[in-house]
């Protein structure tokens, strides 16, 4: 059994090499010679405090967009576990336009499993919309009613679970909830799934 303290050093190294790596790419990528970051990473004290505002600063625009997003739905209830945290924004979003939502029956089928029904989207075209598309289409297409899953966007809880956020509707008002969403689990047909059109 690795100990706790073996494993955080190997998990440190790992970082660290993987942020190496990732640092001489962009260095090679902007024409900076390895020599001429080696200087500045000897010759500036500040270097590394630098480096840490600019990704604190970039962090704290990413949670303030998340926050915004969830701000202009307009919903009465989101799930303390949809952070940016656990959900971090990265990639393009796609325009509402290009977004539709599909039943099982649309898939050609009912009570399908999880990953039966992401293979069946993959397989038709399409892509899993994410969770900033989801917050796109219910800010400003969404109907306020339908059961609406974003299966592009993953949280795995500390137990292991992964689990997905959908839209409900009701006499609670509009809300941004979590379900899970293990590989086997069998869906209501009353779930649509956001997909985008590639």
């Amino acid at each position: 059994m690795v100990s706790k303290h073996k494993s955080a050093v190997v998990t440190g190294a790992g970082f660290l090499a993987a942020f190496n790596h990732s640092l001489f790419v962009a260095a090679k990528q902007a024409d900076v010679s390895e020599e001429q970051l080696y200087k500045l990473l000897n010759g500036d004290a500040n270097f590394v405090a630098k480096l840490v505002k600019v990704f604190a600063e970039s962090t704290r625009a990413s949670v303030q967009c998340l926050a915004q997003m969830i701000a202009a739905c307009r919903f009465r209830y989101v799930n303390d576990n949809i952070t940016e945290v656990n959900f971090p924004l990265s990639g393009p979003v796609a325009d509402v336009e290009n977004m539709l939502t599909v039943s099982q029956k649309d898939l050609g089928d009912q009570n399908m499993t999880t990953i039966e029904i992401e293979a069946t989207i993959d397989r038709k075209g399409f892509r899993r919309a994410t969770l900033a598309e989801q917050l796109v289409y219910a800010a400003s297409k969404w109907n306020g009613r339908d059961l609406v899953v974003a299966l592009g966007s993953s949280w795995v809880c500390p137990g292991g679970g992964r689990r997905v956020p959908f839209l409900y509707g009701g006499d609670d008002g509009r809300q941004l909830r979590l379900r899970w969403a293990y590989p086997g689990r069998r869906w209501d047909v009353s779930f649509l799934f956001l997909v985008v059109r590639k």
